[in-house]
């Protein structure tokens, strides 16, 4: 390769040299005077042209290793995730620049005024970027440059991003060459949303993006200045929380205490804290509201929830409200005194809360899991009717458990997924799994609503006499009672009306089901009992003449 080089590079003076030590080796003019100069003449050149070969091989090698330098530091300078930029005094951006800068002024940045990139048409900062830089370049010690610069602001919003910007003041490196100022710019734009988002949480509760206890406790000091009384206060427990947890999982009881949020939300002022306090608790903090106003905000959070088409059991909640008058009260007693009233409206509604609970359930049922409409009615009047004809100690069963238990005995299908429960193919071993599942969730709601020997009933009911039912294979007496006896009205009803995949048959072949169930399925003592009443208990379906 060198040698290919050196020939196109000195091709014709080699030439030259090559005829003359020919003509030298021939002996070709000796007997001339001059022969001895025109020997030393060419040997002189040959070893001119071989000292210039050299040189200028040496200097190619270097001007190949300076590229690549050159090049590598480019590479390095452009995938540092920085900017750098440098301009002398009239503010034009040199040529050379990293390719950071081109993204973040979204295009080439030669030749162009750096107060432009920088405040783009914002006159003030204009001002303030110009009077710095010429300031720096004014001065004769480079020290008192780089203070001028470093007066300037060290973040900016340009186009879409947080920018960090370090400022270098550089003196001249040259008789020649001006100073310059080289700018590294860092796009901080991605770590200003985390720090953001962290800032954020540390005051908002991160489900409902409502203030968290954090903030209230961190600005409580500033509403009980005298200028924010009369401070009043609402705390608010969300009822059935529990019981939607448990359930319908917890995804679902997230969306109802965002639903609740977003209420609040729409009640209050752009001035109020409206915070979430904890769990299913929640505080409302309302400046320059007296007693009066704090209570009519009261009202219409209730009407709202009221109005809530939400499911499955809508929005419900217990208030309780103080108010701060003068400075020299005590807030610790006002949060005493909203908590206790809170406590006590949750206890008086209990009744209320519960019975919107259970027509929840029922019209979740209805509307999602396939059921009859008339379905949950009809058991509940012929279990009702069933234990009035009954000669044993069925008649000592509580009838208000017995009618919730009928209203309830399939609530835990509301954690079935719909094709599940309408599907007529068999089941795959991981559905019969949710299936047999169901129970337990029926069990749990019923706790949550305060029926313990309802919620045990409800767990049994796809128990069988003979221990090969779910849950828990319980058999024969360990089954209770109301158990039992509504699984044979239950099937009873089904038989006879129907399901999406099972036509309804007449209340004879109904009997002859329950009859090969007898001693398997059911108690068969109960299927004898009910078969041997089934017309006085048909007749007490029929509506009154």
């Amino acid at each position: 390769m060198r040698k290919e080089l050196r020939q196109e590079l000195f091709g014709e003076e080699l030439k030259t040299l090559q005829t003359a030590l020919e003509r030298l080796r021939r002996g070709e003019h000796r007997e001339t005077p001059l022969f001895g100069e025109y020997q030393e003449l060419a040997l002189g050149y040959q070893k001119l042209l071989r000292l210039t070969s050299k040189i200028f091989m040496i200097s190619d090698s270097q001007g190949k290793e300076l590229k690549r330098r050159e090049i590598e530091f480019r590479n390095i300078l452009d995938h540092a995730s920085q900017g750098f930029l440098t301009f002398g005094p009239d503010l034009a951006v040199n040529r050379e620049f990293s390719a950071e800068c081109a993204r973040i002024f979204g295009g080439k940045v030669a030749g162009r005024n750096i107060l432009e990139l920088l405040a783009g048409g914002d006159a003030k900062h204009q001002e303030q970027f110009g009077a710095a830089f010429a300031a720096a370049f004014r001065e004769a010690d480079p020290r008192l440059g780089q203070q001028r610069l470093e007066q300037l602001p060290s973040t900016l919003r340009i186009k879409d991003g947080f920018i960090h910007l370090k400022y270098k003041f550089l003196r001249r490196d040259g008789e020649d060459a001006p100073d310059r100022i080289m700018l590294i710019l860092t796009d901080i734009t991605e770590r200003r949303k985390v720090e953001d988002r962290i800032l954020f949480y540390s005051f908002h509760d991160n489900l409902t993006s409502l203030y968290n206890r954090a903030y209230v406790d961190s600005i409580l000091p500033e509403l009980l200045r005298e200028a924010a009384l009369p401070l009043s206060l609402i705390m608010a427990d969300l009822n059935g929380l529990k019981l939607v947890n448990d359930v319908w999982g917890h995804a679902q009881g997230d969306r109802l205490l965002v639903a609740f949020a977003d209420l609040l939300r729409r009640c209050c002022r752009r001035t109020d804290i409206v915070s979430r306090w904890g769990g299913d608790e929640f505080l409302v903090l309302l400046p320059a509201t007296d007693a009066a106003d704090c209570a009519r905000l009261c009202d219409r959070i209730g009407r709202l929830c009221h109005r809530a088409a939400l499911e499955p059991i809508g929005l419900s909640v217990a208030l309780g409200t103080a108010t701060l008058v003068t400075p020299d009260e005590s807030i610790s007693e006002r949060f005493a005194q909203a908590e206790t009233m809170m406590y006590e409206h949750k206890l008086a509604s209990r009744g209320r809360v519960k019975r919107s609970v259970i027509t929840g359930c029922v019209k979740f049922l209805q509307q999602h899991c396939l059921e009859d409409a008339g379905h949950l009615d009809r058991v509940k009047r012929l279990a009702l009717a069933f234990a009035g004809l009954l000669p044993y100690d069925a008649k000592t069963l509580d009838r208000k458990q017995l009618a919730l238990l009928a209203t309830l005995h399939d609530v835990g299908k509301v954690a079935v997924p719909e094709t599940i429960l309408g599907r007529s193919a068999a089941l795959t071993e991981a559905e019969w799994r949710i299936i047999r599942n169901y129970p337990k969730v029926g069990f749990r709601m019923a706790n949550a609503i305060g029926e313990p020997a309802v919620a045990q009933a409800i767990l049994a009911m796809r128990e069988r006499w003979d221990g090969q039912g779910y849950p828990y294979g319980l058999k024969q007496e360990q089954i209770p009672l109301g158990a039992r006896m509504v699984a044979i009205v239950d099937a009873f009803d089904v038989i006879t009306h129907g399901r999406p995949n099972r036509e309804a048959l007449p209340p004879v072949r109904a009997a002859a089901e329950l009859q090969n169930g007898a001693g398997s399925q059911f108690d068969p003592e109960l299927v004898v009992a009910f078969l041997e009443c089934l017309n006085l208990l048909l007749a007490s379906l029929e509506p009154p003449q």
